[in-house]
């Protein structure tokens, strides 16, 4: 049998006439839910994927901040705002916000590599002038 047959034929003979409002054939119809059923797993896998690559990625993360808590303050533009609120502190004779900023601005440029010592230094020379040390005593870290 030929499709225009098929489309023909009577019942019982395996063949039934498509719908008159358009819908997609028994076949489409069993073929649709397949194939979204494999486009819904091939995302469900990208998402857990996702998920999963960005919890690495996070875990990964904070055990860098734990180990080195200024490098997200690493950033020239943060620390030349830090320098010059810590300056306009000083001058203002807000002494303790100066102090403060200095310290926190020589703790992050302290061991960062060779771009960042400027920064340190500019901090513990500004701590020197205010006759105060470069950290607080207390427990070793």
């Amino acid at each position: 049998m030929d499709r225009s047959t098929s489309a023909q034929a009577g019942p019982g003979q395996g063949a039934t006439p498509p719908p008159a409002d358009g819908a997609p054939s028994t076949l489409g119809q069993r073929a649709g839910p397949r194939r979204a059923r494999r486009v819904a797993l091939l995302l469900a896998s990208v998402t857990l994927a996702l998920v999963a690559g960005s919890g690495w990625w996070f875990v990964r993360f904070a055990s860098h901040l734990r180990r080195d808590p200024g490098a997200v303050y690493r950033d020239p533009t943060t620390l030349d705002k830090l320098l010059k609120r810590a300056g306009d502190a000083e001058r203002a004779g807000d002494r303790a916000t100066a102090i403060t900023t200095y310290r926190f601005v020589a703790s992050v440029g302290e061991g960062a590599g060779a771009e960042w010592a400027p920064y340190a230094a500019a901090a513990r020379t500004a701590l020197k002038r205010l006759g105060v040390a470069d950290t607080l005593a207390g427990p070793p870290r």
